[in-house]
């Protein structure tokens, strides 16, 4: 039994921990998501646990292509630019910063397309005069890799931002949903692009329009990929 790339949404007590050993038992190989896990895991005698990419990233973009032909109208009406916004656990538009999106997006003559997840909050309608997109997963891919730029507060929103090259932005999430975005922030820094980060103190315009370096981004992502890749064949070579 392995675990590859598991993760926790939240910080971990006593009582948890005494729970996460128990459950650690009938694994022969562990792997995590983010640095405070593994940490987590080492705390209760786990020494041999590794940091590992989100198995979304050991495939290439191309491997992500989708034919749909019963895209609904708002995937197929991709010609005028927009900014694609991915929510999951905000509560409020304050909690977006959307009033600097607005702004950003008028400045620019970018339309916008929001689609929201269940997480910890149910999906709805929650940014003004701006409907959801209720799309499949093929129309998330396509909407995603036709916007000029992606804003969102989803591990994966960035993931698929990363796997498809396109400009993003990732707003971390607030109080009690926060512990979510060490996640985002470890493979952040892994790439070196914690400034993808969003910083209140700049401008939506100046922090996103920096550029990015794809060619160092791609090679350490594929680094990641060739450790974690090796961790799924050593682990299921184990003898027992």
């Amino acid at each position: 039994r392995i675990a590859y790339a598991a993760s926790i949404g939240h910080k971990l007590n006593t009582k948890d921990l005494k729970l996460f050993k128990k459950l650690l038992l009938p694994l022969d190989a562990i792997s995590v998501r983010e640095q405070q896990v593994k940490e987590y895991a080492i705390k209760v005698g786990y020494k041999n646990t590794s940091v590992v990419l989100d198995p979304t990233l050991l495939l290439n973009k191309e491997d992500y292509k989708f034919t749909d032909n019963n895209t609904n109208t708002a995937c197929k009406n991709t010609l005028t630019p927009y900014v694609f916004i991915y929510i999951l656990n905000i509560k409020t538009p304050e909690d977006l910063s959307y009033d600097k999106i607005e702004n950003y997006c008028k400045a620019n003559n970018y339309n916008i397309k929001v689609v929201t997840s269940s997480g910890y909050c149910p999906a709805r309608e929650i940014l003004p005069n701006t409907p959801n997109v209720y799309a499949t997963i093929p129309e998330w891919l396509n909407l995603l890799e036709k916007a000029e730029c992606v804003i969102t507060t989803s591990f994966h929103g960035m993931v698929f931002s990363l796997i498809m090259k396109k400009k993003f932005i990732v707003i971390p999430l607030k109080q009690e949903y926060s512990a979510s975005n060490e996640r985002m922030e470890y493979l952040l820094n892994k790439l070196k692009l914690e400034d993808r980060i969003y910083n209140p103190t700049l401008s939506f315009t100046q922090q996103m329009e920096k550029p990015i370096d794809w060619s160092f981004v791609s090679n350490q992502i594929q680094i990641l990929k060739d450790e974690s890749i090796t961790f799924l064949l050593n682990s299921i070579n184990i003898q027992k």
